[in-house]
């Protein structure tokens, strides 16, 4: 397996890093990059805006003359996002976030992004990297993973040099690997490029767990890819490829939107909040005017002033923090329930990450709002203080250093580890449905059952049954996959009910019935050349088999030095005529040494020089002590034939006819 594995994933990365799909993957590249600048623009500008907000807070201090124009302006506080913002700058859920923070009541957090309205706010998708990656990568590694196995014959071609299980595991793991090796070049390729524009590198655990999620992202429609691989109609197959895309890229994010908005319908609503706290400071001042009147400017403050001011701190102003703590706890429910749906689906998974690690997720928001809330509080007891306990001339300023900067971090939703098993589970069981798949693909049994043939007599000419023995090889006009898969099934060892009932007096193996072999046989199945996927290098196709067949490197050099295949080995299988591909699939018979030889079509409507180097080479084999059956969908005259059964035509006279080309 492991030999298989190193031997496809060669194949594979040759295949997708080549001439033809190399500008493409760097197209790609550009856009990545270029989003990823727009990205490091928009930092730099908002570094330049934090610095100039910084000195606007401090020339807006001196303007304060008393503690009284300070706690009725308050001072702002600004919403500052990671460096990871680059990646995703328009993705994150929040835009910027601007708060004031004063001796009032209300707690002004704008646009403003709290309650009800935070779950309503509209996402521009797909117009930064992690967006554009999204939805790129997600559409490149289905149809990816949907033409990993969607050729079937060519799967049974390389299940008959290997075995049906090492090939499925091989193509799959090696094109996992190559995936993942896409995976890693993008966003390396982008934080390099922010390393490269003076900003410090991004290397650390977030990047790591970047990276996770776009490879579980990619893995998992890989895999949904491979699925729908298997379905027969090429056509059906694109539409549900592209109806799933759809859905989990657009309808699926957007239903749980709508869903996590319907349910933030249950939070209290902002200004009904508000009123309940404008009815504590209102309550409290008619009280405190009733009690002590009203407090002019300049007049003296009282001991009594005092005591009630004190009594506010700790009771009133208790109450309104219960408040915003009530809207923060309904918020937070809000969010876990968001954030527990979305680790169901790998798109919306991906999408709750990203807007953690970005720094502008919900979690954020959250610590961001306990900040401006514990600010607040105090302030207010900071503004209190000074007006009515201390005797302050001039204006001393409350906040030092940045601290009305909320540096936001970068993080990972708090049921990360689940969504991520999660995951794991959904893309083990996607595995297994389309292993389970590929076998049936594989050893697909034909539906059509016919009917019971004789046995061949012993000394007749033209056998009425079907025989295959090592003194000729045996043709066989064949009008569909049916005669070809039950052969197939088999001599693999594939047996069932059906294929006895089925197949029984159908074909012999030296007056054996094939249906009544004990064990299976080790065979090569030629595939028709037209079967070979078109994008595949004839010398890294040769490379591939030959060292997956376990042919020493004398051997492999002899095969890939054939006169008839040098000037074919630097074309791929797209260029190549039929005979071409005939040419090539005549020299694969040398792969190996086997009991049967399966060959597929490969000299459909081909020359008679050909046919005859054809019918030298299935003598040859006979030679070595090998079976060989030989299946054509072109009709041979004089074949036994008629509407229920596969055309035979005995080897004497196939013989004749080869004999007669070779006289041209």
């Amino acid at each position: 397996m492991i030999h298989a594995l190193r031997t496809c994933f060669s194949f594979e990365f040759k295949r997708l890093f080549s001439i033809q799909k190399g500008p493409f993957i760097l197209v790609l590249l550009f856009f990545c990059l270029f989003f990823t600048q727009q990205g490091i623009h928009d930092h730099k500008n908002t570094l330049k805006l934090k610095d100039t907000f910084l000195e606007n807070e401090r020339a807006r201090l001196q303007e304060f003359v008393n503690y009284r124009q300070l706690g009725t302006y308050g001072f702002r506080l600004v919403f500052f996002p990671s460096p990871f913002s680059i990646l995703a700058i328009k993705s994150g859920i929040l835009p910027g976030i601007t708060s004031y923070v004063d001796a009032g009541e209300r707690l002004k957090i704008y646009n403003p992004l709290k309650g009800r309205n935070l779950f309503q706010l509209r996402k521009h998708l797909f117009t930064d990297f992690s967006g554009f990656i999204f939805f790129f990568g997600s559409l490149l590694a289905l149809f990816y993973g949907y033409e990993s196995y969607y050729k079937e014959n060519y799967l049974k071609f390389l299940a008959s040099v290997s075995t049906g299980k090492v090939t499925f595991f091989s193509i799959l793991v090696s094109r996992i690997l190559v995936l993942l090796v896409l995976v890693l070049i993008f966003p390396v390729c982008s934080l390099l490029l922010i390393a490269i524009n003076g900003l410090p590198l991004l290397v650390d655990i977030h990047s790591l767990y970047f990276i996770l999620v776009l490879f579980l992202l990619c893995l998992f429609f890989f895999i949904l890819g491979s699925v729908f691989s298997y379905v027969k109609s090429k056509i059906v197959g694109i539409s549900l490829i592209a109806v799933s895309w759809f859905l989990l890229v657009f309808a699926v994010p957007a239903a749980i939107d709508s869903y996590i908005s319907g349910k933030s319908e249950l939070i209290k609503p902002v200004y009904v909040q508000e009123m309940e706290k404008l009815e504590i400071v209102m309550d409290f001042e008619k009280l405190t005017i009733d009690k002590l009147g009203t407090l002019e400017t300049g007049k003296e403050v009282t001991e009594a002033d005092r005591a009630y001011m004190a009594n506010y701190i700790e009771n009133q102003l208790k109450k309104i923090r219960e408040l915003e703590q009530e809207l923060l706890t309904q918020m937070q429910s809000v969010i876990s329930h968001y954030q527990w749906l979305s680790s169901i689906f790998p798109t919306t998974f991906f999408q709750s990450s990203i807007n953690e690690l970005s720094s502008k997720g919900y979690d954020n928001l959250i610590d961001h709002y306990k900040y401006v809330l514990d600010l607040k509080h105090r302030f207010v007891t900071y503004i209190f203080e000074r007006v009515y306990f201390s005797n302050f001339s001039r204006v001393e300023p409350f906040v030092k250093n940045e601290e009305n900067v909320f540096y936001a971090k970068s993080r990972v939703p708090g049921n990360f580890l689940w969504g991520v098993l999660v995951n794991l589970f959904i893309i083990l069981l996607l595995t297994w449905v389309s292993y389970t798949r590929y076998k049936k693909h594989l050893y697909r049994e034909p539906e059509k059952q016919l009917p019971p043939r004789e046995p061949p007599v012993k000394g007749k000419e033209y056998l009425p049954a079907m025989e295959v023995n090592k003194d000729w090889y045996t043709p066989v006009h064949v009008r569909n996959e049916g005669f070809k898969n039950r052969v197939y099934n088999i001599l693999s060892g594939r047996k069932t009910p059906t294929t006895i009932k089925n197949f029984q007096d159908r074909l012999y193996i030296d007056y054996i019935d094939i249906v009544e072999l004990e064990k299976p046989m080790d065979f090569l199945y030629l595939c028709s050349p037209d079967q070979v996927p078109g994008d595949i290098k004839v010398k890294n196709f040769i490379l591939y088999l030959s060292r997956l067949s376990g042919l020493s490197a004398k051997d492999r050099d002899s095969l890939l030095s054939h006169a008839r295949l040098a000037p074919l080995l630097g074309k791929r299988f797209y260029q190549l005529e039929y005979y071409e591909k005939s040419e090539i699939f005549l020299v694969l018979t040398d792969l190996k040494n086997c009991e049967f030889y399966l060959i597929d079509n490969i000299g459909l409507n081909m020359s008679s020089g050909y046919m005859v180097r054809f019918s030298d080479k299935m003598d040859e084999l006979n030679k070595r002590g090998a079976y060989v059956l030989y299946l054509t969908t072109q009709p041979t005259p004089e074949s036994y034939s008629d509407e229920s059964h596969e055309g035979y035509w005995p080897p004497i006279r196939w013989h004749e006819v080869i004999d007669l080309y070779r006289k041209k």
